[in-house]
């Protein structure tokens, strides 16, 4: 997917906080590459998401995010999150 790639890296780094964001909040988080109306993961963290509902986020570059029972969260862990996020992003392409 043109412009959808990120480093090895910034993956692992992404698929970790996920798996934190999980662990400790019951949070579920993937990235995924959006091309037109499909959302594809790209990473998050290992094994089942949480059963909750779902909020898909766009980000810039054809990038999105979707978050799982995202209402456990503040608006300002909120907010804190997608700045991490946008931070693994800016990484650059693999």
């Amino acid at each position: 997917m043109p412009g959808t790639s990120i480093s090895e890296k910034a993956r692992e780094t992404f698929s970790l906080l996920a798996e934190n964001l999980l662990r400790d909040r019951g949070v579920g988080m993937e990235l995924t590459a959006v091309v037109g109306r499909r959302w594809s993961a790209v990473a998050g963290p290992q094994g089942d998401l949480p059963l909750a509902s779902a909020e898909r986020l766009p980000l810039a570059d054809g990038w999105g995010l979707v978050l799982y029972g995202v209402s456990r969260l503040k608006k300002t862990e909120r907010e804190a999150l997608l700045k991490k996020v946008e931070g693994i992003l800016s990484v650059g392409p693999a």
